[in-house]
């Protein structure tokens, strides 16, 4: 199955940021408007076209990704829940971006695995994998999917190894992937 991994537009966090969002009120976050020209600037990209299915993690930022391609392509959206972005707190207690961005530090800096020495409760490269995979597989059936996601959950399909390549994912990418199977 020929997968076409989008990663959503550029954010804008200050519509988040001073709310009192604790945990996943940050992953209400929606696109900047130079986000969103880029997505809609998309729409003659070919590689969007002939999909049979277009499916989306649930968080804002993707959604109104998917919403714009999907409105361009004439492909309704599908909500795969477990295609959100790695969880930096799976408490879903942390109070700011900025403890977030030090939860993804340390993320990157272990590749994703839970040092033995300390209790960490971000979310394992290994686990992300898994359940990205999980929805790859529930659609295998398809020839062509288009998945609007997050850049660790993209990489961790992608490279599999090691989480510092989502770096290299940049907002609004395209990336085609031919999956074989978990």
């Amino acid at each position: 199955m020929k997968v076409i991994f989008v990663r959503h537009g550029n954010t804008d966090y200050t519509k988040v940021d001073g709310r009192n969002f604790v945990g996943l009120g940050f992953d209400f976050v929606p696109l900047s408007e130079k986000g969103a020209i880029k997505i809609h600037e998309m729409k003659n990209d070919q590689r969007l076209l002939g999909a049979d299915l277009l499916l989306s993690s649930p968080f804002t930022r993707t959604l109104q990704t998917a919403a714009i391609i999907g409105n361009e392509i004439n492909k309704d959206i599908t909500v795969e829940m477990d295609l959100h972005e790695w969880l930096p707190d799976r408490t879903f207690s942390y109070k700011s971006s900025e403890e977030g961005i030090e939860f993804y530090y340390d993320f990157l800096n272990t590749k994703g695995i839970h040092p033995l020495d300390r209790s960490v409760n971000w979310e394992s490269f290994t686990n992300v994998r898994k359940r990205v995979l999980t929805v790859l597989d529930k659609y295998s059936h398809l020839n062509k999917i288009i998945v609007i996601s997050h850049c660790i959950a993209m990489s961790s399909i992608l490279d599999g190894k090691d989480p510092n390549f989502s770096k290299t994912i940049k907002n609004g990418a395209i990336v085609e992937y031919e999956y074989k199977g978990a």
